[in-house]
């Protein structure tokens, strides 16, 4: 899927900042009104977007951006992207745990 710069500039203006704290007090930033699902998607989508992009291309870089934006969204309510000990393709999001791998 090949996303022009418009598009993934239209998804990243659709990110909207609402104060957060998970459990633990750390603060962090929610995707307005989605669930959790929506925004693990979301991640993926940038993700594919900058992994499959053109190093030269504007839109790859604001996927990449995306991408950053939307794993400390993610870690700051809590979750993790991979567990110790598991191969780069094995990585999924998850609420953080015992074994978990926290980049915070």
């Amino acid at each position: 899927m090949r996303l022009t710069a418009l598009a993934v500039t239209s998804v990243m203006s659709m990110l909207v900042s609402v104060p957060h704290s998970s459990a633990d007090g750390t603060p962090g930033v929610v995707l307005a009104g989605e669930r959790i699902g929506d925004i693990i998607e979301r991640w993926h989508m940038f993700s594919e977007l900058c992994q499959g992009g053109s190093g030269d291309d504007p839109a790859t870089l604001k996927a990449c951006e995306g991408r950053s934006m939307i794993s400390q969204q993610l870690e700051g309510m809590g979750y993790c992207l991979g567990k110790e000990h598991q191969s780069r393709s094995q990585h999924r999001w998850h609420r953080c745990g015992a074994g978990s791998i926290r980049s915070m």
